[in-house]
């Protein structure tokens, strides 16, 4: 399996940051220890226009520029600890900045659990070490780390509200986050309790700084089967999604027999936006970095499917190119409800049903609106088992709530829905 380097990207900064602390207290389980901290995704970028962002600048016509955290002395605590307050703030630096230029935003590659199992439990990147490295310790090191781990987040992102309390700033959670499930790691973590961690990471966020926009990483790497499993158990204070991505094609680059798509991610996501980037390096042939390269029309094809913006990791994209691309780019996603929060009430059903005789069902959060249905509709899960089933007289409202987390199949006689719960 082909993994990021991210410690080649291993940027260390310093600088002081307002201190403050928030105590979480944890169980003996692994299980998660905030409730909800989901909120509407808002797009940040001016107008919900096509963004572009450099690792090395932000000049126009880029908006946003990115920075490695999270691999500071302790994760920015004063100590290790799960009581420890921020000391070293990095990111902040960056955070300020943006905060004093209109339209521009600074985006994190937040690395705490690859940066600080390194650095506290000698675990190397996979690419970069051999075995005990992340992909054989790592889900040992978190389990015995957790507590420190979610208050390194929480400080962190109180230092760095201190320093852009008008203006949200953007985390990329935890490069190949999934790997922590695989069978190589001594004591994988489930799907389940990744699910839990990036809750509590997203909380421990949102909880210090209100405003921060959270997505998590896709690694076009894996299978379909952990597609499923690991998308349908990030939360809705997850908001989007971040990946290695190329504007010019729908097959996601390093994605082996999985031959992973832009499409069918979005339909993982619960369409959450996605913002791509470049670190796949050059493309073959002629494709340049795959987005100042290729045409308005395919962007807007990845723009149809959640994109958002794009950030280049080289230098070698084209200022000029995307100055002529950006009158002809649709706009993006303005914003998303998460699951669980959209309702449709049963007189917008039927406006929004109104074309004759046409069998429909639509999740809306934790519901099913099914229109012009009559007869049984049957729940069933990617294997064929029926977990639920109930009756439809034209109009009516299935509640999945007590669904376990997961992809479903809503089937009836007329019409099918793949969701995810």
């Amino acid at each position: 399996m082909k993994r990021l380097n991210f410690f080649a990207h291993n940027f260390l900064y310093s600088a002081p940051c307002i201190l403050g602390a928030i105590l979480f207290v944890f169980g003996a389980t692994f299980g998660q220890t905030t409730t909800s901290c989901a909120n509407t995704f808002t797009n940040p970028f001016p107008n919900c226009a096509f963004a572009w962002g450099s690792i090395s600048s932000h000049t126009a016509p880029l908006s946003f520029q990115s920075v490695w955290i999270g691999g500071e002395n302790n994760g920015g605590l004063s100590s290790w600890s799960a009581t420890a307050t921020n000391n070293s703030c990095g990111g902040c630096n960056l955070a300020k900045t943006m905060a004093g230029i209109t339209g521009n935003f600074a985006v994190f590659y937040t690395y705490f659990i690859g940066f600080q199992a390194k650095n506290q439990g000698g675990l190397g990147d996979c690419n970069t070490k051999s075995p005990p490295n992340l992909c054989t310790n790592a889900s040992a090191w978190i389990r015995a780390n957790r507590a420190q781990l979610i208050n390194a987040y929480a400080q962190y992102a109180k230092a760095v509200y201190a320093a852009s309390p008008n203006k949200p700033t953007i985390w990329w959670l935890e490069g190949d986050f999934v790997q922590y499930s695989d069978a190589g790691q001594v004591t994988p973590l489930s799907y389940v309790e990744l699910g839990q961690l990036a809750h509590d990471m997203a909380c421990a966020i949102k909880s210090n700084e209100p405003n921060a926009i959270v997505l998590m990483n896709h690694s076009p790497w894996i299978t379909n089967t952990s597609l499923d499993q690991f998308w349908a158990n990030m939360g809705p204070e997850i908001d989007g999604c971040w990946m290695q991505a190329p504007g010019d094609q729908e097959v996601l680059n390093n994605s082996y027999a999985n031959n992973g798509r832009w499409d069918s991610l979005s339909v993982h996501l619960n369409h959450r936006p996605i913002m791509a980037e470049t670190s796949y390096g050059s493309l073959s042939g002629t494709r340049g970095d795959g987005w100042t390269t290729t045409t308005a029309a395919q962007i807007n094809t990845r723009i149809s499917e959640g994109a958002i913006s794009v950030l280049f990791n080289e230098n070698n994209y084209s200022t000029s190119a995307i100055t002529t691309l950006n009158p002809q780019l649709n706009k993006t996603m303005c914003t998303h409800t998460p699951s669980g929060v959209a309702v449709m009430s049963p007189s917008l059903q039927e406006l929004f049903f109104s074309s004759a005789n046409v069998a429909k069902i639509i999740q809306f959060g934790n519901v099913l609106n099914c229109s012009n249905v009559s007869g049984e509709v049957n729940i069933v899960t990617l294997t064929g088992q029926k977990v639920m089933h109930q009756s439809i007289s034209r109009i009516g409202v299935i509640n999945i709530s007590s669904l376990p987390k997961g992809v479903y199949f809503a089937k009836t006689d007329r019409t099918m829905l793949k969701f995810v719960r």
